[in-house]
């Protein structure tokens, strides 16, 4: 088991921090749907929806917001369309 109760009752991860595991960044929301287009431009979906991430370094995060959505990045690799947004070729 992964999990342990610490001193003040709590679950943590036994490997918390230790160098080469990993971690559990979603704190136990399941991840629906991951597409990666390129390393460090990739898309998380979370069951729970709050949780989604989008990444895509060298875009203003106002764009990001705006602009890019997960079917984006699934129509890149599925459909191999290029998007290009408003101010940067990424994809």
């Amino acid at each position: 088991d992964q999990w342990i109760i610490n001193d003040e009752g709590k679950r943590v991860l036994k490997n918390t921090k230790v160098i080469g595991k990993w971690k559990d960044e979603n704190r136990g929301d399941c991840v629906i749907g991951y597409t990666g287009v390129r390393t460090k431009c990739y898309s998380v979906v979370c069951k729970n929806s709050r949780k989604n991430m989008i990444k895509a370094k060298g875009l203003k995060k106002s764009l990001i917001k705006k602009e890019l959505t997960h079917k984006i990045f699934e129509d890149c690799i599925l459909e191999e369309k290029e998007d290009q947004p408003r101010t940067a070729q990424f994809l």
